[in-house]
C-alpha cells in the first residue's frame, strides 16, 4: 500500500482517489481475484476507521473528522470441488511422499492449508483410557475459522497412522519436507508438486473449460476441506458435529469437550474411513507396527 499511498495525506484517501483506483487496476492486471484485491482495500478501510474513531491528535480530536468510504469489489466465490475416490487416487499417486501424507491428513481432518503447515507436536494430546489422539490448536492460530476459540482436531485411524509415521522427522513441526540433510516445515501445500499432480490427475480445469485467472478453474488446497465436509455429510454426520469438526462452532475446549464428547467426535470422523468401503488402499499402507507404534510423549489428559 505504501507504494501507492505513502505520499497521500490521510484525509484525502477514499475510494475515488486516483491512487486507490490505480492500486485496484494494477492488481486486476496481474490477475488478482476480487477477493484478493479486497484484502488490500480492507487494510485501507481499517486504517481510515481507526483514524476516525480511535486515533487522536494532540488535542484529543479524531485524526479524521469524517469517515471516508471505500467500496469493496463484488466477488464471485469459487464453489468447492469435493474429490471422488477416483480423483483422490489419481491425485495422491502423483504426489511425492511428504506432500501425499500432508494432503491425506487434510482430507481426514478438514484443516486449512495454513494450519496444516504450522501444526506442531506441542499441540498433540492423548486420552489414554480411550486411546484417543487429538491436536488442540490454540486460539488465533494460523488458519482457524473462529479466531478467538481453540480448536480440537480429533484423529481418526487414518489421520492417526499418518501422524505416527511422521514422528521423529522434525522436533517441532508435524509436516515437513526434505531439503538437503535437513527438513523444513511447509509454508504452503500449494507447491510445484501439487500443481504437477493436479495436472496429471486431470483436475487442472475441474471447474470450467479453459483456465481462469490464477488457476481458479483448477483444484485448490481448500477443496480438500470441502471434500472433508461433503464426505461427513454423505456418511450421515449431522450439521452440529460437522461444525465442531471443522472449527466453525464457538466452543471452548477447556470447558466444552469432555472425554465422552471427544469420543463422539472420533466416532463421527472415523466414518470418513468407512467412506472408502475398504481400507487397503493404495493411499496409506499399514506398517507392521501399525497403531501400536510408541508415541512421542504427548500430553496425557485424564478423563
Amino acid at each position: 500500500l505504501l507504494d501507492y499511498l505513502k505520499e497521500v495525506p490521510l484525509r484525502l484517501v477514499d475510494g475515488d482517489h486516483e491512487k486507490v483506483k490505480q492500486l485496484v487496476a494494477d492488481c486486476q492486471a496481474k490477475g488478482n481475484a476480487p477477493g484478493t484485491i479486497n484484502h488490500h482495500l480492507k487494510v485501507i478501510i481499517a486504517i481510515l476507521n481507526a483514524a476516525h474513531s480511535k486515533w487522536k491528535d494532540e488535542n484529543k480530536a479524531p485524526m479524521l473528522a469524517r469517515k471516508p468510504y471505500i467500496q469493496l469489489l463484488p466477488t464471485n466465490p469459487v464453489k468447492g470441488f469435493p474429490l471422488t475416490q477416483g480423483h483422490e487416487k489419481a491425485l495422491l499417486s502423483n504426489l511425492n511422499a511428504d506432500l501425499k501424507f500432508a494432503v491425506l491428513f487434510t482430507l481426514h481432518t478438514g484443516l486449512r492449508n495454513a494450519t496444516v503447515c504450522n501444526l506442531k507436536w506441542d499441540f498433540l494430546i492423548h486420552y489414554p483410557d480411550e486411546d484417543i489422539l487429538c491436536f488442540d490448536i490454540p486460539e488465533n492460530y494460523f488458519g482457524l475459522k473462529v479466531k478467538d476459540r481453540p480448536h480440537r482436531v480429533v484423529l481418526n485411524s487414518m489421520a492417526r497412522e499418518i501422524v505416527e509415521r511422521k514422528l521423529g522427522e522434525h522436533e517441532e513441526y508435524v509436516f515437513t519436507y526434505a531439503t538437503g540433510r535437513y527438513r523444513k516445515p511447509y509454508s504452503t501445500l500449494y507447491t510445484s508438486s501439487w500443481i504437477r499432480a493436479v495436472e496429471a490427475a486431470g483436475l487442472s480445469e475441474c471447474r470450467s473449460e479453459g483456465r481462469t485467472a490464477r488457476g481458479r478453474s483448477g483444484l485448490r488446497i481448500h477443496d480438500l476441506r470441502h471434500s472433508f465436509s461433503t464426505r461427513l455429510r454423505t456418511q450421515g454426520v449431522g450439521l452440529e458435529d460437522r461444525k465442531d469438526l471443522m472449527g466453525h462452532k464457538n466452543m471452548d475446549i477447556t470447558t466444552g469437550y469432555s472425554a465422552a464428547e471427544t469420543q463422539h467426535l472420533l466416532d463421527c470422523v472415523e466414518k470418513l474411513v468407512d467412506w472408502y468401503q475398504k481400507r487397503e488402499p493404495v493411499y496409506v499402507a499399514r506398517g507392521q507396527e501399525g497403531l501400536t507404534r510408541k508415541l512421542a510423549t504427548p500430553r496425557v489428559v485424564s478423563a
